[in-house]
């Protein structure tokens, strides 16, 4: 009920006061009287005392001309439009557009072979002296057309190079390129070795993170490992006596079964 009666009385006052604006708008058509804006009740005695004090009112109404003065020597030219710059050269026409054009066709002929080279060429530089633009220049004015005006080639494709190749290849004709050296058994050893460190190592760093579940299926699968490296060894030691190992299978092997040993010893 509350709500309902305050929406009522809502649209009273706004009606009587929209009455009140078209009312007074109407006294100040009929009465022609500048009315100045409304006032706070505060400032209002102010107002009043400032304009019953003759001495102000009379500074207000006093003519300054030093004042003018300088206000007349002020020029904005801020809101002034700037001159826009207008090119003063001749722009290209027709006619050079078809020169260029033309010179471009005779120059890409060249780079074919002579077949197609011959048979091009014949037909571009007719067409090229039947051209009424070239009646109305020389040759020393279609070489500066064709000097300072020449269109950049375009192509489709782009060859991308990696700056590593740059730079091997800078460091190459500096005389700073290291020589590629094939690997020896050492190396090779060495390299599996630390391979196989890596991968131990990893493998204990996951076992900390893991449950029980995940470890027990670790250690089988560990075990499984471990039998099939010794079924390896047997077969291999099974395959010297008999004979038929390979001296490169003997190499790898030997590899393989030093970095083998060495995580058996470690998982143990």
């Amino acid at each position: 009920m509350k709500k309902i009666w305050k929406s009522f009385l809502r649209s009273v006052k706004n009606r009587n006061y929209q009455q009140k604006a078209i009312k007074y708008a109407e006294d100040m058509e009929k009465t022609g009287t500048i009315h100045r804006a409304p006032r706070y009740p505060t400032e209002q005695k102010h107002f009043q005392k400032i304009q019953a004090d003759e001495k102000i009112t009379k500074e207000i109404r006093k003519r300054d001309d030093v004042l003018i003065d300088n206000m007349n020597k002020i020029t904005v030219t801020s809101s002034e439009p700037k001159n826009r710059w207008t090119p003063t050269k001749e722009l290209r026409t027709k006619n050079t557009e078809w020169i260029l054009r033309a010179r471009c066709d005779k120059d890409f002929v060249l780079k074919l072979n002579e077949e197609r080279r011959d048979i091009l060429l014949l037909q571009i530089l007719e067409s090229l002296e039947k051209h009424p633009a070239m009646q109305r220049i020389d040759n020393e004015a279609f070489s500066i057309i064709w000097q300072y005006f020449r269109p950049f080639e375009r192509k489709e494709q782009q060859y991308i190079v990696k700056r590593k190749d740059i730079d091997e290849l800078r460091d190459a004709m500096l005389g700073f390129s290291k020589e590629s050296k094939m690997p020896t058994f050492e190396d090779l050893k060495r390299m599996r070795e630390q391979q196989l460190e890596a991968e131990s190592h990893t493998q204990t760093s996951l076992e900390g993170s893991l449950n029980e579940d995940e470890k027990e299926r670790l250690k089988r699968l560990e075990k499984i490992k471990e039998l099939k490296v010794k079924e390896d060894v047997r077969l291999s030691q099974e395959l010297e006596k008999l004979g038929l190992m390979d001296e490169d299978k003997k190499s790898d092997e030997a590899i393989n079964d030093n970095a083998e040993k060495r995580r058996l010893e470690q998982a143990k």
